[in-house]
């Protein structure tokens, strides 16, 4: 058994700190409609070091004799909490928060028309800037300390080895199940958001990546002579797409136009649907055959 428990810290980089940072991205603006525009942030001086507590425990057993020998089971479960996260502001939130202000001014004053209302809306002009009509010309996201994030989860790592008249086999088992991954971040409101980001695509997070809550891979490996087979399979858990419908409807009538509509269809709704895939390798091995000495042939087969 084996247990660890630390702290850390990071300061910010030179270019989270003094530097410049423009990229460009689809953006679905309520005014004007689905497009790519800037985005741009510029360091910020004021950022605080981030810091981490973490706490590890595992176990690693391998059992010596008996009908279980040849197993080996290593199993590690991890707890991590962040607080001032250095990050950068999430575009797609900063927008999508200034739509929401723009929709209620009008929900509010029935006939005002958009470009009016983004004018009169207490809306974030100091990040998001439009031009007079209302459209969208360019987001200016900070560089921040987000509040804090609680990332916990189990790593397992299973297998084992037998021999038989058959051969030599080995199966694995290895999986990731992600339990927690809360984060906090201060909104343009002056508020706090919350994101639960196990099982999301993330998009509007800005910390975490897509997060699926299971991803499992099962190996199986035979040998015998000169033969050796070597398969893998994998499986990813589906996860619940918070992309806004603006840039999948965009992205979905591109995939239609190029004929592909499968993908279209998969971006039509908000799940992104778990996914197998079969690796398989047979290899043959020559031996100390004259010219072919130490030579082998590999086929593959992926899928």
């Amino acid at each position: 058994m084996r247990a660890s428990a630390g702290s850390s810290f990071r300061v910010p980089s030179l270019l989270q700190t003094f530097g410049s940072l423009t990229t460009v991205a689809n953006q679905a603006d309520l005014v004007g409609g689905t497009t790519f525009k800037p985005s741009i942030t510029v360091g910020n001086p004021n950022l605080r070091p981030e810091s981490a507590d973490n706490v590890n425990f595992g176990l690693s057993w391998i059992p010596q004799e008996g009908p279980l020998e040849g197993l080996s089971v290593d199993l590690d479960w991890y707890d991590y909490e962040y607080t001032d996260i250095i990050t950068r502001q999430s575009s797609s939130t900063l927008l999508a928060e200034d739509n929401a202000a723009i929709s209620a001014y009008v929900a509010a004053n029935p006939g005002t028309s958009l470009a009016d209302a983004s004018r009169l809306a207490a809306r974030n002009f100091n990040q998001i800037i439009r031009n007079s009509s209302g459209i969208l010309l360019r987001i200016l996201p900070n560089f921040a300390n987000a509040n804090s994030a609680d990332i916990s989860g189990l790593d397992a790592n299973i297998a084992y080895r037998f021999d038989n008249d058959w051969g030599n086999w080995r199966i694995g088992l290895q999986a990731a199940w992600i339990e927690t991954f809360d984060v906090e971040v201060p909104n343009s409101g002056g508020g706090v958001t919350v994101f639960d980001g196990v099982g999301s695509y993330n998009s509007t997070n800005p910390v975490a990546r897509p997060l699926p809550e299971f991803k499992i891979n099962g190996t199986l490996s035979w040998s015998k002579d000169n033969h050796r087979v070597f398969a893998l399979v994998r499986w990813v858990d589906e996860i619940e797409s918070d992309v806004p419908a603006g840039t999948r409807g965009f992205f979905a009538a591109t995939a239609r136009l190029a004929g592909n509509h499968s993908v279209a269809n998969d971006l039509a709704d908000t799940v992104i649907e778990d996914m197998t895939t079969v690796d398989l390798q047979y290899n043959y091995s020559f031996g100390e055959t004259s010219f072919l000495s130490d030579a082998s042939l590999a086929v593959f087969k992926f899928s």
